[in-house]
Order: C-alpha cells, then structure tokens, then sequence
C-alpha cells in the first residue's frame, strides 16, 4: 500500500507513444528530446505516481510489411492477392510463444507470398526474413527496455500497461516480463490474472479518518484484431468483478482499448478494433459495483470524457498524436514537434477530478519546454482542462 499524505492522488498520465527502436538510437531526436524533456518534468513534479496506458513502441515489423508492398507500380501486383495475404498477417501477427524461430515458419511463408503479390522485385528467403524478424523483436524488446529504464529515474512509482502495438511481436509473457521492472510494478498487488494487478493507496491527513483507493490496472486481452473484432478473455471480467468486490473504498480503472463506446461495426467498420464487443456489459458491471470512480483509457488517439451509468471514462492523449508526422504528409497542424500527456488530480474529499492537458513542445533549438493546452482541437481534444465529480 502507498501512503499520502493528503486528500488527493496525483498521477502524469501518457498513452500511445509508439516509438521506435530509431527514435532512441539517436538520443539527439525530436522524439528522444521529447520523451526526455517528459521524464525530467514528470521527476521534479509533485506527482504521486506516473503511467503509460500503453502502445508504448510502434513496431518496426509495421514498417518492414509497408516495405515490401510500395511499390505498386509493378506489373505483377495483385492488389486482391496482396490484401488477402495482408489480412492473415494481420491476424497472425501475435504468436503465444514467439520466443522461438520455429514460430516464425508460417508467417515467413505469408510474408513471401506478400511481397510476391505486391511486386516486390527480390525473392526473399526463409532465413533472411527470419533474421529481419529476430532484429525487430530485439530492437522492439529494447525500446521497452530503455522506456522502463528511463522512466524509472524519475523515482516516481511507474505503471505500464501493454497495448496492442507491444502484442504484434512480442508475447504477452515477454511483455510482462520487462514492464516487471518498472518501478511502481515491484510493490503492486497480483492475482489469478496473469497481467493485470493493482496498487492501493490510503490518503491520512489530521483530523479525519484515512481513505482508501484502489488503483487497477487491467490488462484485458488487446491482441485479437482477427475478423470479428476484439473480445475479453474468459477471465477477464470475472477477475475484475472479484477485484471490484474486495475493493475498500473508491477504485480507478486503468486500461488500454476504451469500452465509452459500442462495437457496431455496420455504423462504424473500425469499431471492431476500437473497442470490445462486450462493451455495454462490461459498463453495466462497472455500474452495479458502484465504487468505480473512474476508467482511464487510451488507444484510439483522442482526448473523450463520457459519464455512463454513473460511471466517469476518460480518453488520455496520444503522447504522438501530431509531432513528427506533419513534416512527414504536408497536413497543417503544430509548427512544433510536439508531445502530449495528462496532469491529474483525483481529489477524494470533495470528490472531484482535475485534469490538465500537457503539451510538450520542441524548440528549433531544441530546447523543451512544457506548457498546459487550454483550446480545444477538433477531432483530437475539447476544451481544458476537464472537471468533474468522481
């Protein structure tokens, strides 16, 4: 349990960094700056814990399909071809044991055929894709590595969640693995689940008895991107109705795929990798324990806030939602390459939040400075900063 003194936890809250192994190999780069300027802020702040609602790299693998199909100039590209073997890749991008080569040998013989139908003008080997494979999870593992690491020093309590971008090449157990070795995941509280947990907290101040939060990190299953959409493991909501029960006090849900919205994929096609199909019954559960005070959540690159049933659900920003990519596709948008995060305040006295959007912001001379963002921006954040009752 964490003591604080007070009446309010306060928490820096980022999501959906998708950095890359090059972002940090040049530790002079927009994003290396960033994230750094972030981490020496989050160390001098009053924050009582700091975290990541993941999606925390953005694989290179990504990048490596998107290079052997451009050039579709070709005469031999098969654009049906090329998107059939495109959405088996998509839904065999996770193995539950990817620490082998041989797990490698199915989805090498995809790749093959992929970059057959896209014209790809070398015939690529078994052995050379698994070699470029090999790489990519390293480098994928070290980007992990170096976040953990990093954040770490700022000797705040550190919470990671994984996402979806951490499954496409790396298992869930690798995964766990390293974000083991945040700093805030050495004290946290572990169940039946074999990757959610929680962490809880007692705020004592003179003059009134202590009060208790309990935060949970819930890692529902984020990998299944197959024909069909997303869908909760079998213990997933089981565990955290348990969690809820033995809960004193008032909880906060912390997780990566929003459940604000419904799967309806005839209104929407991407709903089905946006948010569950078990949606509305998971807000329903949430209801009825009536102690959750809110559910951060993060993945879909907007800021929203929605009170369901009683129930608050916030959308924390993506920490690179605008940066690099202006200079990349010519669309308008900040000068500057830019950074994003949540400063909030769960006051559980008088029971309100506070949440402030932070911009970190890189200067042509590289200098970082933070500042708090108050307009609002259309498709990506409303007005700020955002309060409400818990």
């Amino acid at each position: 349990m964490i003591t604080i003194q007070g009446d309010e936890i306060r928490k820096l809250c980022i999501s959906d960094m998708h950095f890359t192994y090059k972002d940090f190999v040049d530790t002079h780069s927009p994003m290396a700056l960033l994230y750094n300027g972030f981490t020496d802020y989050a160390a001098q702040s009053n924050a009582d814990l700091i975290v990541n609602y993941g999606d925390t790299l953005s694989s290179e693998y990504l990048w490596y399909l998107h290079s052997l199909s451009s050039n579709s100039l070709a005469p031999n590209v098969s654009e049906q071809s090329r998107k059939d073997y495109a959405e088996q890749l998509t839904r065999r991008r996770l193995r539950h044991d990817s620490t082998s080569p041989d797990s490698f040998q199915s989805i090498c013989y995809l790749i093959q055929q992929f970059a057959r139908a896209s014209g790809y003008p070398h015939t690529l080997t078994q052995g050379e894709i698994e070699r470029k494979l090999n790489e990519i999870r390293t480098h994928d593992r070290d980007v992990i590595r170096h976040i953990v690491t990093q954040q770490n020093t700022s000797a705040k309590p550190f919470y990671i969640l994984h996402g979806n971008h951490e499954c496409i090449t790396l298992s869930e157990s690798e995964i766990a693995g390293i974000f083991n070795r945040a700093s805030g995941h050495k004290a946290a509280s572990r169940t039946a689940h074999p990757y959610s947990f929680y962490q809880d907290f007692e705020l004592v101040n003179v003059g009134r008895e202590p009060i208790h939060a309990r935060e949970i990190f819930f890692n529902a299953n984020v990998h299944n991107h197959a024909k069909g959409g997303l869908r909760f493991a079998p213990y997933d909501l089981e565990w955290l109705k348990d969690t809820l029960a033995t809960t004193t006090g008032h909880a906060v849900i912390n997780m990566h795929i929003p459940i604000s919205f419904d799967h309806t994929p005839e209104a929407d096609p991407y709903s089905i990798t946006r948010s569950y199909k078990e949606s509305a019954q998971m807000r329903d559960m949430l209801a009825q324990a009536g102690n959750v005070a809110l559910v951060n959540m993060g993945h879909i690159h907007r800021v929203l806030f929605d009170k369901i049933q009683g129930v608050n659900y916030l959308t924390m920003p993506s920490f690179r939602h605008i940066p690099s990519f202006i200079a990349d596709d010519g669309r308008k948008g900040l000068k500057e390459p830019t950074g994003y995060f949540h400063e909030t305040t769960l006051n559980f006295v008088n029971m309100r939040a506070h949440v402030e959007r932070k911009r970190v912001i890189l200067d042509k001379d590289d200098n970082v400075s933070i500042k708090s963002e108050r307009k609002k921006r259309v498709g990506f954040a409303p007005n700020a900063p955002l309060n409400f009752d818990l």
